[in-house]
C-alpha cells in the first residue's frame, strides 16, 4: 500500500457518519446541502471553491531492511452549523454539539477501525468562526484529525 491516507479518510467518514447527526461529506462541500449541520471531511476551507489541503502524510523507513513504513499525517475538517435565523448562540451550540460527538467518537475509536498500529489524535487545532448573512447564523469550526500507523 502505498500510503495508508485512503484508507483514513473513508474511516473518518464512517466513523463520523455513524457518531454524529450532521450530514456527512468526503471532500467540496455538496452545493444546496439543506442540513442544519454539516461535517465535511478533507475540507480546509468551505467557501473555497478551488483546491485546498485535504489532508498530507509523511513517510520514514521503519525497518533496516526497508519492508515496512510509519506514516504520520492530518486531515483537515470542517463543522457547520447554519439556523435560518439570527441565533448565533444556537448556531455556535450545534457546530460545538458536532465537534464533541467526533472527539467522544474517537476516543473510542483511537485506531479508526483500522489496525492496532494505528493512533489517532484530535483537536490539537481548531479555528472557530462565525458569521451572519441574509440566510441566517452561520457557525463553522475547521479542525484536524491527526494519524499515525505502520504500513
Amino acid at each position: 500500500m502505498p500510503s495508508a491516507l485512503p484508507t483514513v479518510l473513508t474511516q473518518l467518514v464512517t466513523i463520523f457518519t455513524a457518531n454524529s447527526t450532521a450530514a456527512v461529506s468526503l471532500g467540496m462541500p455538496m452545493t444546496g446541502i439543506e442540513a442544519e449541520t454539516a461535517l465535511f471531511v478533507g475540507v480546509d476551507d468551505v467557501d473555497d471553491t478551488g483546491s485546498g489541503s485535504a489532508a498530507t502524510a509523511h513517510q520514514e523507513w521503519a525497518t533496516v531492511g526497508h519492508t515496512t513504513r510509519e506514516e504520520t499525517g492530518e486531515v483537515t475538517c470542517v463543522a457547520v452549523a447554519r439556523n435560518a435565523d439570527t441565533d448565533a448562540v444556537a448556531a455556535m451550540n450545534a457546530v460545538f454539539g458536532v465537534f464533541s460527538s467526533i472527539e467522544a467518537a474517537l476516543k473510542t475509536a483511537p485506531d479508526l477501525g483500522m489496525s492496532a498500529s494505528t493512533r489517532s489524535g484530535f483537536g490539537e487545532e481548531i479555528d472557530f468562526s462565525q458569521q451572519q448573512d441574509d440566510q441566517g447564523a452561520l457557525a463553522v469550526v475547521v479542525f484536524t484529525v491527526k494519524y499515525a500507523t505502520r504500513i
